[in-house]
């Protein structure tokens, strides 16, 4: 009485909700790696910090320097380094920031930043 058996002829209907796609926007966390939109500030932030942005227009070797100082590289060295081939040494630095700040990205990513918009690039890793 208590057994109850479904008909061998019922129909049998999909689940109603199926699993998301792992493309799908999924709230973002801390937790792990962050992309590069997780940067404090974006890269065309550049005047949310006037000061730096002045600093950085007219001598953008000390903003240099004092970015790859906060990573543990010499300031004098890079800031002169960046005056010959930013570029490249732009993106070594800007990824030891984003592997000290738990950003994602690539070097490849970081040598277009810095080679298309040095500027924004450099006020964005002050930031």
């Amino acid at each position: 009485a208590g057994d109850l058996k479904k008909p061998s002829g019922a129909a049998k209907f999909p689940d109603p909700i199926p699993a998301l796609p792992a493309f799908q926007f999924q709230p973002a966390t801390h937790e792990g790696p962050r992309s590069m939109a997780d940067f404090k500030h974006g890269l065309c932030g550049c005047f949310d910090d006037c000061g730096l942005c002045i600093i950085t227009y007219f001598v953008p070797c000390y903003t240099f320097g004092k970015n790859a100082e906060a990573v543990g590289d010499s300031c004098v060295l890079c800031g002169l380094a960046f005056l010959f081939v930013s570029p490249c040494v732009g993106a070594i630095v800007r990824g030891k920031i984003r592997e000290k700040q738990g950003i994602n990205g690539s070097f490849i990513g970081d040598f277009f930043v810095h080679l298309c918009c040095p500027l924004c690039a450099l006020v964005q890793d002050a930031q």
